[in-house]
């Protein structure tokens, strides 16, 4: 959706941002920073920068992009305080667009993956999740969410039918994203 005029200081359309993007930042940052924790620490800074600035945006995409680089920029300047030693390729892939570009690219494709499974029926979802995300066996979920073995096999399988119809355009990268990140 393509909307004129975004400024990000009315509370409603802040909180509508912040839901559509964080995540997908958080992943973003953690793929620079190889830190979990310093992620989220970067994109909350970020959101905070961008909600005390009155600053007006074109669109969505302006708005995203904006962010995209905000995060990034924010990374280069955590990377560049950091002992020598604790530097690897990362920082100077910062500077090359076209990872930047791929990266940003991946991480749509995860925000696509995340939004479809969030979609998915509740037991499919904690199912999927459960096997793919946090990596428990067959059993385990069975005994966890106390169904049968049976259950969740059944549960996995249409929950890979029900993503794998959502993202059919996007299906093979998707898939292998899936495959490197959920698995």
């Amino acid at each position: 959706m393509k909307t004129k005029g975004i400024t990000l200081s009315n509370q409603r359309t802040f909180d509508r941002c912040f839901r559509n993007n964080y995540q997908a930042l958080c992943y973003f940052a953690s793929q620079l920073l190889n830190n979990e924790a310093e992620s989220e620490d970067v994109v909350q800074e970020v959101f905070v920068k961008i909600l005390n600035a009155s600053r007006t945006f074109e669109s969505d995409d302006h708005v995203r992009n904006y962010l995209y680089t905000a995060v990034r920029n924010t990374c280069s300047d955590r990377l560049a305080k950091r002992p020598e030693e604790q530097l690897n390729q990362t920082h100077t892939a910062l500077s090359d667009e076209n990872t930047m570009e791929a990266l940003m690219v991946k991480t749509e494709v995860v925000r696509l993956i995340a939004d479809a499974i969030s979609q998915l029926p509740q037991r499919q979802q904690e199912v999927f999740t459960m096997a793919y995300q946090q990596g428990y066996s067959n059993a385990e979920i069975a005994e966890l969410l106390d169904i049968s073995e049976n259950t969740v096999k059944v549960q996995k399988q249409r929950a890979k039918k029900a993503l794998r119809q959502q993202l059919k355009d996007v299906y093979p990268l998707a898939l292998m994203l899936l495959a490197e990140k959920f698995l």
